[in-house]
């Protein structure tokens, strides 16, 4: 597995990774430990760059370009053997990629540092550095950067005599002061640890020196001698947010929850980045849904503290709304509203003063309200909800009849050889109960009359 170190060039933190598979959140430098005289190819696919080793294994770096087609991080190889660093710039308008020899990668953390010239790949092989850049995917438009300082990157030096904290959390203990200055940090118990600030004005211990819920203090002394500080640490927050969790991913949005007050980062397909902020609740959402059809994303939970959550893909997102055609009334009387529906969908009943019941469609795709919700005579509007998010329209129930029949209209005039018939309601059911537990039934016709023949009962027994 190559060493690979992760700098965000807006504080200077070193951020954690694993393994040779690299997702960003922010721009930053990226420094891989590897011999030039091993790597096969680097090049450009989407919004990564893949850097492919001679000896089969292979870096990826998701989010090195942005939606524009620009390098928004800097990608530096490191020979250990010889302590020399070299960067990979990158040319949109060819789609080449061109190793370029720096001093440091803290260079490309200051504004001030103009780039170097750019050293072509007959130059490097003449110098003895066998590679090759294979070409990726071009646009239009010059260099991702040209021979211009980074005067986007936010590491810029302080103001003579500023010192300042920009963070602590599980990435480590980072703020800014004049190039040069020495920065100690008193622990709770009395202990120092001491660092020098960089050419970029950034200091950093990492990883972090105080634990979960300490506090210190920082002071320094800079290269005139004069002192700096002291400022106090605040509390170290070194634990992450839970990872984001998904309820909805449909057309309407996509949400879920998160720790509260975190930030969500969703980054879509492109590498382009969308934020939001989970309330007090929990509860985060994008809506409408950033994501097309059938596109996954990528998530993260950010701490007010910068602590990151671990990467939780969205999964596919699906806007195709329920089938509407499976979404039944199949009872609505006195004995509860009742229908179909697609399992696993939730049921919206849209009561007539404006208030709303739920239910959920069980495995057998059925679904019910026990008591009926609506008034005698009442009608109300049924939504289908898909677990995406997705819903149908209003479907109507249908004026609830809960009024039982009128019991002075069922009569019995007929049980002998010929059947078993008598009067009642007109369109009613009939269901007549035989002495076995087992029932028939017919239809009162629109004279008001029944009858089922042959006669259901045993001779000589009651139904």
């Amino acid at each position: 597995m190559v060493t690979i170190h992760v700098v965000a060039k807006k504080t200077g933190q070193t951020v954690a990774q694993n393994g040779n598979q690299v997702r960003l959140i922010d721009p930053s430098v990226i420094t891989a430990d590897i011999p030039p005289s091993q790597i096969q190819s680097i090049a450009r696919d989407g919004n990564r760059l893949v850097v492919k080793l001679k000896t089969g294994e292979v870096v990826t770096i998701e989010n090195f370009f942005g939606p524009d087609g620009a390098a928004t991080s800097d990608f530096v190889i490191h020979d250990v053997a010889s302590g020399s660093f070299w960067e990979a710039e990158y040319a949109a308008s060819s789609g080449e990629l061109t190793l370029v020899p720096i001093d440091s990668p803290d260079q490309l953390l200051d504004a001030s540092a103009g780039a170097l010239p750019w050293l072509p790949l007959a130059a490097m092989a003449a110098a003895g550095v066998g590679m090759g850049v294979a070409a990726g995917v071009s646009s239009s438009g010059g260099s991702s950067r040209g021979p211009v300082a980074h005067a986007e990157t936010p590491g810029t030096p302080s103001a003579p005599g500023a010192f300042e904290l920009l963070s602590n959390n599980m990435y480590g203990l980072v703020g800014k002061a004049d190039p040069g200055t020495t920065v100690t940090l008193t622990r709770p118990d009395g202990s120092t640890v001491t660092t020098v600030t960089g050419d970029s004005g950034i200091w950093h211990f990492n990883p972090n020196p105080l634990a979960d819920g300490e506090q210190g203090t920082v002071s320094g002394t800079d290269s005139n001698g004069s002192p700096v500080g002291p400022l106090g640490t605040g509390v170290t927050d070194v634990t992450p947010p839970a990872d984001p969790t998904i309820e909805h991913n449909g057309a309407g949005e996509l949400s879920g929850t998160a720790e509260p007050g975190s930030t969500i980062t969703l980054t879509l397909p492109d590498g382009s980045t969308v934020t939001t902020v989970a309330d007090g609740n929990g509860h985060w959402s994008f809506g409408p849904n950033p994501l097309a059809d059938g596109e996954s994303g990528t998530l993260i939970a950010t701490d007010p503290s910068g602590n990151n959550s671990a990467p939780e893909t969205t999964g596919p997102m699906n806007s195709t709304p329920p089938d509407e055609s499976q979404l039944n009334v199949d009872q609505n009387n006195q004995h509860g509203l009742s229908g179909t529906g697609t399992p696993g969908d939730t049921i919206v009943v849209e009561l007539p003063d404006g208030s709303t019941v739920t239910t959920i469609v069980d495995e057998n795709g059925h679904w019910e309200f026990v008591p009926n919700p609506l008034p005698d005579g009442g009608t109300g509007t049924i939504t289908e909800i898909d677990p995406n998010g997705n819903s149908t329209g209003g479907v109507t129930t249908g004026p609830s009849d809960q009024t039982p029949p009128d019991e002075s209209q069922l009569t019995v005039d007929q049980n002998n050889g010929n059947g078993l018939g008598g009067t009642g309601t007109p369109g009613d059911t009939i269901t007549v109960e035989r002495p076995d537990g087992t029932t028939v039934t017919t239809i009162v016709d629109e004279n008001g009359h029944w009858e089922i023949s042959p006669n259901p009962l045993p001779d000589g027994s009651a139904g």
